[in-house]
């Protein structure tokens, strides 16, 4: 009845009414309820940017989106289509909330938006967009007001000099895990399981060229029976220093998008690949410095979740012990022994900032925040928080059944400089 009904209706169609009868059924848990519960003791301010019957976020939380008053954004229609519609990047000046409009892009997702950031260079911003048919990097001056360098590959990330960036393909990424790639242009590898011309990128910035770091090939190659899934890369991070990059090799497992992840480490010094984990099911990330990484994971067999302290010289980890830790959330570092993260919505439809004080165990909430169960799959819309000087930068879905841009300005005693 299952597969009459997609064929029918078709299967987006089908999710979007599965999730306005999940909104009727718990419609009287949260209508009574505030959309945005702060704590106090450590919340100065919030401040909201969004436009009315428009998508406003920022994208994925492991760029700092925030320079001087200036706050980078995405902003498109309420109900765009990534693969047809090009979206507005600009900034707001967190002072007055005014929005300015500088380009537009046509490569972006729901998730991480068009992997979008300030450049070391002043007033200059990177994003991904396409030219001449291939996805590419632009660098735009937002004083003079145009383009001023193309790159002719995308990049997912950049070391912090800029002088070289990590490439995928973005088209496999988007068609194997739908939200964190462009599906603006075919994915031409879509029949070969592990090519081996396709993986991991290392793009030298200054002379516009890349090299194949490893193939989806020799990593899938380490797999039990590796020809019977299909193989793709995704979550990749630059170390502090540079000389390291950290990604995830994952694999579908069944036609119902079910995959299993490891968690890779590839050495630019050594020109060696090193596996942390291969067992759980690794989820989100963060650098702690060039030799240690906080990690969520989830057993493949169960809901059980943790965080761990992954260190890439013992090869080992340890879990961060605390029942209300067993969730996952996208962890950020502000500190020696401090990180902030979030979670999935609960059963009321909540969603739940907080930080974590390793040192003495202590797990403060910051801020609980409803979110609209009718945004799922690819268009669900996680916090993703970004630490910055003062405060923390959400995504969030509480008004509106769109996203809205939210800065959380944070008492100064209560956050580490």
């Amino acid at each position: 009845m299952k597969k009459i009904l997609i064929k029918i209706f078709g299967r987006e169609f089908l999710r979007y009414c599965k999730a306005i009868i999940i909104y009727i059924i718990k419609l009287p848990r949260f209508i009574f309820k505030k959309k945005i519960n702060g704590n106090q003791k450590l919340i100065k301010d919030i401040k909201i940017f969004s436009f009315q019957n428009t998508n406003t976020f920022f994208g994925y939380y492991d760029i700092n989106p925030l320079k001087g008053n200036k706050l980078l954004a995405h902003s498109i229609r309420k109900n765009a289509n990534t693969k047809k519609d090009d979206i507005s990047i600009g900034y707001f000046d967190i002072n007055t909330q005014e929005y300015t409009h500088l380009i537009k892009s046509k490569a972006w997702c729901w998730q991480q938006g068009s992997r979008l950031r300030w450049s070391n260079n002043a007033n200059v911003i990177i994003y991904n967009d396409i030219n001449n048919d291939q996805y590419c990097t632009r660098y735009y001056d937002i004083n003079k007001k145009k383009i001023i360098k193309t790159i002719s590959f995308p990049l997912y990330d950049i070391n912090s000099e800029e002088t070289y960036g990590i490439s995928v393909n973005f088209s496999r990424l988007q068609r194997l895990r739908p939200g964190y790639g462009y599906d603006k242009l075919p994915d031409l590898t879509k029949e070969d399981n592990f090519p081996k011309n396709d993986g991991l990128f290392l793009v030298d910035i200054k002379n516009n060229n890349r090299k194949l770091l490893i193939s989806l090939y020799d990593l899938a190659k380490d797999i039990k029976d590796y020809e019977n899934y299909a193989h793709y890369i995704n979550h990749v991070s630059f170390s502090p220093d540079g000389n390291k990059v950290m990604f995830f090799h994952l694999y579908v497992v069944s036609d119902k998008g079910e995959w299993r992840t490891r968690l890779c480490i590839y050495d630019l010094i050594k020109n060696k690949l090193q596996i942390l984990e291969s067992e759980k099911v690794v989820s989100h990330y963060d650098w702690i410095d060039n030799d240690n990484l906080i990690i969520t994971t989830v057993r493949p067999d169960s809901t059980n979740r943790d965080y761990r302290i992954y260190n890439l010289i013992n090869n080992d980890y340890k879990i961060i012990e605390n029942k209300k830790l067993e969730k996952d959330g996208h962890p950020t570092f502000i500190g020696n022994y401090k990180f902030i993260s979030d979670t999935y919505p609960d059963d009321n439809c909540f969603q739940h900032l907080f930080e974590y004080n390793m040192k003495n165990n202590k797990y403060n909430e910051i801020l609980s925040i409803f979110s609209s169960p009718r945004l799922m799959d690819d268009k669900r819309c996680d916090l993703h928080p970004r630490f910055v000087k003062e405060g923390i930068i959400i995504d969030s879905t509480f008004k509106g059944n769109k996203r809205n841009l939210i800065f959380i300005k944070l008492k100064d005693d209560n956050y580490d400089k």
